[in-house]
């Protein structure tokens, strides 16, 4: 891709400018074949793989420098191998900036990785430092530091990117765009015209069974938050996403409701659902775009999902190959997965949202099929990115069932836009994020 060939364009550089130190690159287990594929085919550079086993062929520190540069991952930046002396960084209490004025040191366990002082350091996909709770990528050594994302970044991962590169603290939007401005490139849009049909599927509980169960969840749903409400003016935002969660769930299918949740309803004498009715819906339509030789994306964001829509599909439609990815495929199932997907061997592609988005090229991709509206557009958008990487037509059918929870959270999608946007555009909108009140609203209103 033009991003990974930018970043090998940066690491030429660097070796050019120093001869002796390597460089290195840290990214997602996913993408770390690709980057040893493209840094070899484009570039004369030596490549060191610090992962998995490989990883004993790096015994000290000077054994990094046989190469020009190193591959390794999130995983392994975490990694306790040895005792380093750490620089924290502490502010004056009498100084009211944001400048760092003061330095200790004390001893951590960390990888080997940071015991070398690097030429360049690239994040690749580099929103994944905002979730490390270890604080690890903030300690490596390194003469420049440079951080690339596919996807645009949200707010909280923009301060944690500007902190890596060595801007601890951002003051007001000002101040950000200032900072947008210096030192965030974009990558321009391709100008090629793509003829995306979008459509929004509404659709009515096709079984009373059906309508019974969300009837019953949505109604001890509501109860619950009314009490939860009632105990404290802040109720557990924690406790209210779970029974948000549980609501989204019966939407889809009520088997993905936990055990004792199905036993307490099943006592009731509520009959059971054994297909529910996004999972006809899209067997109709998968079944149609098998006639037509167009290859599908399932997308959900549940796990177990999928595993239902596997599982029904091969009992009522075995000629349509599946494949399936998700937390539990290994980086070599992934790789397959796509393959059979892409060369036309599989039919449909099932993929769990947050483990599918990246490193990945989906373009044989016709028709996709949202199953539910979810939380983190941005995921949406980099795996609308992996599909539309070659410009052609797509169509995308995003399930929603009509008057439940379903709705309300597309209508919240409606205020929902990442701030990064806002500042970039000079807009003066404060961003719009899922609150406790937005639960609560949901729910009760």
């Amino acid at each position: 891709t033009r991003r990974l060939t930018t970043c090998i364009s940066l690491l030429i550089e660097a070796k050019s400018k120093s001869k002796k130190r390597p460089s290195l690159v840290i990214c997602t287990v996913s993408l770390l074949q690709q980057w040893e594929r493209q840094i070899k085919h484009i570039s004369p550079l030596s490549v060191g793989i610090y992962h998995g086993t490989q990883r004993n062929r790096f015994r000290h520190s000077p054994d990094f420098y046989a190469f020009d540069v190193i591959l390794s991952t999130y995983d392994v930046l975490q990694s306790k191998e040895i005792a380093i002396k750490t620089a924290n960084s502490i502010q004056s209490m009498d100084d009211s900036s944001w400048m760092l004025t003061k330095r200790l040191r004390q001893e951590k366990l960390m990888s080997k990785l940071h015991k070398v002082y690097w030429e360049r350091v690239i994040l690749d996909q580099a929103q994944s430092i905002a979730l490390d709770k270890s604080q690890s990528p903030f300690h490596l050594q390194a003469r420049t530091r440079w951080c690339s994302s596919s996807i645009q970044v949200s707010n909280l991962n923009l301060h944690s990117l500007f902190k890596f590169i060595g801007i601890p603290r951002i003051a007001d939007d000002a101040h950000l765009s200032s900072l947008i401005n210096l030192y965030v490139f974009q990558r321009p849009k391709s100008s090629a015209a793509v003829e995306n049909i979008e459509m929004i599927e509404k659709l009515s509980f096709t079984s009373d069974a059906e309508l019974q169960w969300y009837k019953h969840v949505y109604h001890l749903t509501r109860r619950q938050v009314q009490e939860a409400m009632q105990q404290s003016k802040k109720p557990n935002g924690e406790q209210l996403f779970k029974l948000l969660l549980r609501l989204r769930q019966v939407c889809s299918t009520p088997s993905l409701l936990s055990r004792p949740f199905l036993n307490e309803f099943q006592s009731q004498d509520i009959p059971q659902v054994p297909l529910s009715t996004k999972m006809q819906s899209l067997f109709n339509a998968l079944r149609a775009a098998s006639i037509a030789h167009e290859p599908c994306l399932v997308i959900s964001e549940w796990r177990r999902f999928l595993d239902l829509i596997k599982s029904q599909l091969r009992a009522k439609h075995a000629d349509i190959s599946t494949t399936q990815i998700d937390g539990r495929s290994s980086t070599l199932e992934r790789a397959s997965a796509v393959e059979a997907y892409q060369s036309g061997d599989s039919n449909v592609l099932l993929l769990a949202l947050n483990s599918g988005a990246l490193g990945f090229n989906l373009t044989a991709t016709r028709r996709i099929f949202m199953m539910e509206p979810c939380w983190d557009l941005s995921l949406e958008k980099q795996i609308l990115e992996r599909v539309l990487r070659v410009p052609h037509s797509v169509h995308i059918t995003r399930y929603v069932m009509k008057d439940t929870i379903e709705e309300k959270i597309k209508l919240l999608h409606k205020n929902q836009r990442p701030m990064i946007e806002l500042v970039l555009q000079d807009c003066e909108l404060k961003r719009r994020t899922l609150k406790r009140r937005d639960i609560v609203d949901m729910v009760l209103k």
